[in-house]
């Protein structure tokens, strides 16, 4: 939409509201600026005529907030998740012969992803690939606790 202005914009929100229905608005994403906080208040106007409900106001940047909300939550656990996903990929980052010992040992060839700390959101893949790969871990940490294989030092 280029730089359209906020009533423009609120033509097209209520173009594709008019065919999805009002009442599934529940959240308007925004950068922040004017004509982002203009729209929203209009958006919010003909939701609340159409429906009697008002969508979700999680500020000016809604990605943050759910963002943030989502790491306090993990927080709150005491499960230290973000360290425990950030970890199982420096157990294999750089360390080719980990690597090579874990396939062997397991038959797996899928290693742990990249955990990013601020993205929260985004973590669901690092999150499901750490599931699918746990019994797997647990039969190299099992292997290596047998010395079966070699603990390998972590690189520096």
């Amino acid at each position: 939409m280029g730089h359209h202005n906020a009533v423009q914009i609120n033509e097209k929100i209520e173009k594709v509201c008019s065919e999805i229905g009002f009442q599934n608005l529940i959240q308007l994403s925004m950068d922040g600026p004017n004509v982002n906080w203009k729209t929203f208040s209009l958006a919010q106007q003909n939701i609340e005529q159409q429906t009697g409900r008002q969508m979700l106001n999680v500020g000016s940047c809604g990605l943050h907030t759910l963002h943030n909300a989502f790491r306090t939550g993990c927080a709150s656990t005491d499960w230290d998740l973000g360290n425990a996903l950030s970890s199982l990929k420096w157990l294999f980052k750089d360390v080719p012969a980990r690597r090579e010992d874990f396939t062997e040992v397991t038959g797996s060839t899928s290693f742990p992803l990249d955990f990013c700390s601020h993205r929260w959101l985004e973590n669901v893949e690092v999150a499901e690939r750490a599931l699918t790969i746990l019994p797997s871990l647990k039969t190299y940490i099992s292997a290596a606790k047998t010395k079966k294989i070699t603990e390998h030092a972590p690189s520096p």
